[in-house]
């Protein structure tokens, strides 16, 4: 299967940790989509998949910048107080492309 990688550029990098993450601050997700296409993913039924043409696990988009952002929301969370991240609650965090994009070079 051919995947379609996309770079982007996203507002944020951490969401607020709701629902059943709420045992934590944020959560943070490092990619939109995912290259593996597994049957028993729930992602595929979120709006982030549901709304798009293509087929769930042909298309991952990259975020640019990733680091940098990340870097920028952390000081200003801490500042809140303490931090607690759930990690890739919507996308796997070690995508193919991780080889080569290293949330931050690729695109």
């Amino acid at each position: 299967m051919t995947v379609e990688y996309v770079c982007k550029t996203p507002k944020t990098m951490l969401n607020k940790g709701t629902g059943f993450l709420a045992g934590y601050t944020h959560s943070l997700n490092p990619y939109t989509g995912c290259a593996f296409a597994c049957s028993y993913c729930y992602v595929r039924q979120m709006p982030v998949a549901t709304f798009r043409t293509s087929e769930w696990g042909t298309w991952v988009n990259l975020k640019e910048n990733a680091a940098a952002i990340l870097q920028k929301e952390l000081r200003r969370a801490k500042a809140k107080g303490p931090v607690t991240i759930f990690m890739s609650s919507s996308t796997d965090p070690y995508q193919p492309v991780e080889y080569k994009a290293e949330l931050q070079n690729l695109c």
